[in-house]
């Protein structure tokens, strides 16, 4: 992914991103606030030819002199915060790697909404904060960054991915930790319990079958 650009939205809410080379674009936010989430981020009808584009799910795909007008991030209120911490079942080993908690949105239709997934990393203390969530159902879990950790460049989101998404949601269902949260709410001391995922046992070997007492004579 190109580098990383930083801008703010003047007081109409407008902003212009200048002097990006050709690539794969996402849009992140900083809010300020803990009241707002983002709701979407698109592409307005007249810059997409039809309904508007869903780029947080697919970014910007930028061409060389390319220019992209019409995107908008629409905000709302009522966002909710889980402020936590992780904790070690007394059965398992304690990590060794970084951690980082995910919220995984449980409904079917949001698979692939990708603004309503949110990861934290969890600081030396075992604390997280996870600001500026859309209200839902979520599944809950804490995953080691082994891969982050050996790379050194700079954290991206992991439901940005298909693939990523998708393990998110097999995990989650695996787990079934669940978490509904409601508009405004404000979770404090939320206690989450790190429990690995382990792979489905292989099926026990079959001993080989004898062989048939009947044999077949040649024509």
């Amino acid at each position: 992914m190109p580098s990383k650009q930083t801008v703010s939205a003047d007081s109409k809410g407008e902003f212009t991103i200048n002097s990006l080379t050709a690539g794969l674009y996402r849009i992140d936010t900083n809010l300020r606030g803990e009241d707002l989430f983002v709701r979407s981020i698109s592409l307005e009808p007249s810059a997409s030819g039809s309904k508007g584009f869903d780029i947080a799910w697919a970014g910007i795909s930028l061409k060389v002199g390319e220019q992209v007008k019409g995107v908008i991030v629409t905000l709302s209120q009522g966002a909710a915060t889980v402020k936590g911490r992780l904790v070690v079942d007394e059965k398992q080993k304690p990590p060794v790697n970084k951690m980082r908690v995910y919220l995984v949105p449980s409904e079917k239709d949001t698979a692939d909404d990708v603004l309503r997934y949110a990861e934290a990393g969890v600081e030396g203390d075992g604390s997280f904060v996870m600001t500026h969530l859309a209200p839902g159902q979520y599944w809950i879990l804490v995953r080691e960054v082994v891969e982050q950790d050996r790379s050194g460049k700079e954290h991206a989101p992991l439901a940005w991915e298909s693939g990523g998404r998708m393990s998110l949601r097999f995990e989650g269902e695996a787990l079934k930790k669940t978490l509904d949260l409601a508009p405004c709410q404000r979770l404090s001391d939320y206690a989450v319990t790190y429990v690995p995922l382990t792979a489905p046992s292989k099926p026990a070997k079959q001993p080989p079958k004898k062989p048939s007492s009947t044999s077949s004579q040649p024509r």
